[in-house]
């Protein structure tokens, strides 16, 4: 089975992007002092309950079949993650 596209695969990351962008322009007209924490918790809120709604179709199947498909490479990963810390702190 062919891998899927990258904006395929990374759908539900651009979703809570997208959902974080909205909210940091709401944010900045209405609590410019919480916009960093609000931005911050609807990305990860969106992201972790999206992908929490996809669980129950990730069967061992699934994941046996995706396992060898290509992951990020870890710069990208340590940059949001250490964005991620300096948003949190």
């Amino acid at each position: 089975m062919p891998s899927r596209r990258p904006s395929q695969r990374h759908q539900l990351f651009y979703l809570a992007a997208c959902l974080a962008i909205i909210s940091c322009t709401i944010t900045l007209i209405f609590w410019p002092a919480m916009v960093i924490a609000i931005t911050a918790n609807v990305f990860f809120s969106t992201y972790l309950i999206s992908a929490l709604a996809r669980l129950p179709s990730l069967t061992p199947q699934v994941l046996r079949d995706h396992a060898a498909s290509n992951d990020e490479p870890v710069w990208i990963i340590f940059l949001i993650v250490f964005a991620s810390v300096v948003c949190a702190v």
